[in-house]
């Protein structure tokens, strides 16, 4: 066998390694990029799940003194005419939440994210409202800010005493009659919206 065989066996031997090699690194490369984008995200669905069967099976811990923080509530009007009123939050997840009326209780429990919704009926013209949560192991937290609502379902008397009832206006200068407009109402600071 003469060196001219060898070469061209050893060069035939090395385009077959180069392409094998090519190959190779071209399925290591796509085997990469299909674990990143489907394996991965799937080992963490699945190790989520089995982290989820693990909590919900996991007994209440005894020793726990520790109290949640107190519920976070959605805005709140001061002044309302409608006698029912949501009121929402977020919470320590699974809590319960106690709604403070004028002094009664509704108990109501947060979802796995932390929130809550109730519907309340106001009772009283002037209502103090307060929330506090208390966890599984019943420790309790602190109050919310007290919040006052007032229920005003009465509207107001207005009574216009100059222009008088049908009274007829003719021509541009007698129909701008707005600093002319004069009467009393029952309340106080309310608006007045005049619409000729």
């Amino acid at each position: 066998m003469s060196y001219y065989q060898y070469s061209r066996r050893i060069k035939t031997e090395q385009k077959k390694n180069t392409r094998k090699s090519f190959i190779l690194l071209f399925l290591t490369f796509s085997f990469i990029g299909l674990f990143w984008f489907f394996g991965l995200p799937a080992i963490v669905r699945f190790s989520a799940f089995l982290t989820e069967l693990k909590t919900s099976s996991d007994p209440i811990n005894a020793n726990d003194t520790t109290p949640p923080p107190p519920p976070i509530v959605d805005t709140l009007p001061s002044f309302t005419k409608e006698r029912n009123i949501e009121i929402s939050g977020t919470t320590e997840a699974g809590a319960t939440v106690i709604i403070s009326i004028n002094g009664d209780k509704n108990e109501l429990l947060s979802n796995s994210e932390g929130k809550f919704s109730e519907s309340i009926v106001l009772e009283k013209v002037e209502n103090s409202i307060y929330l506090t949560a208390k966890d599984q192991s019943g420790n309790e937290s602190q109050k919310t800010t007290t919040y006052k609502i007032i229920l005003d379902n009465t509207p107001p008397q207005l009574t216009i005493n100059k222009p008088n009832e049908g009274d007829n206006f003719y021509g541009s200068k007698q129909q701008q009659i707005s600093q002319d407009l004069a009467g009393n109402s029952t309340e106080k600071n309310i608006k007045v919206i005049f619409n000729p």
